[in-house]
């Protein structure tokens, strides 16, 4: 089996675990929670009142960043999407800004970046993760 293929059966895989923790009792009853996805869970899957989407990495196209997002402010509801964005993904942020929002940038969060020192390591590790990974 080719690589693409067994990518395609394991996003089958994981939309169908997530299909079936969204129906559980146990979902549906917590006040809070977190979950942690790849883009398989940008499309398809109704999860009720999201109020936070934090985009770990820039989507690659605007179609994705919509979808995405759509999992906030659903039913009239508020919601937050928040885009971390390095400098190394600025292209692709600035051509969703173009398409979206007629080239204009979102509003900027202040960073405090004196603790960047401290957290080296790990990002440093989270870029490896993400670049074996991608």
């Amino acid at each position: 089996m080719q690589q693409r293929q067994r990518l395609k059966n394991l996003d089958r895989i994981i939309m169908i675990l997530l299909l079936f923790f969204f129906s559980s009792k146990q979902f549906k009853q917590s006040a809070s929670g977190l979950l942690l996805a790849t883009d398989v869970a940008a499309r398809g899957l109704d999860i009720p009142a999201v109020e936070h989407v934090i985009h770990y990495q820039v989507p690659k196209d605007p179609d994705l960043y919509i979808h995405r997002s759509g999992r906030t402010a659903r039913a009239s509801r508020e919601g937050l999407s928040v885009v971390l964005v390095g400098p190394q993904e600025m292209g692709s942020y600035k051509k969703i800004m173009k398409t979206l929002n007629g080239g204009n940038e979102l509003d900027s969060f202040p960073v405090d970046v004196s603790f960047m020192s401290s957290i080296r390591k790990r990002i440093s590790l989270a870029k490896q993760i993400d670049k074996e990974e991608h």
